[in-house]
């Protein structure tokens, strides 16, 4: 899941870059370019939020069971 919200990260980066560019290429077009990157923005947002969800839910679900994967064994 960590691979899930790291590759929504590469694809905000990536969407945001092509619409600036867009943006500088076609002024006239500008509003419309930054109407979609909001939307792009606010979509991709959403995805991140719920693999931020599913894995604080896991992460809650492992440690009730005394599982921490996270956690280095110090023995």
């Amino acid at each position: 899941m960590l691979a899930a919200l790291e590759a929504l990260e590469r694809a905000r980066a990536t969407a945001a870059t092509k619409l600036r560019r867009r943006a500088i290429e076609k002024p006239a077009a500008r509003e419309a370019i930054e109407q979609a990157d909001r939307k792009m923005q606010a979509t991709i947002e959403r995805h991140a939020e719920r693999v931020r969800h599913l894995l604080l839910v896991d992460d809650s679900i492992l440690s009730t069971r005394g599982v921490r994967p996270w956690q280095q064994d110090t023995r």
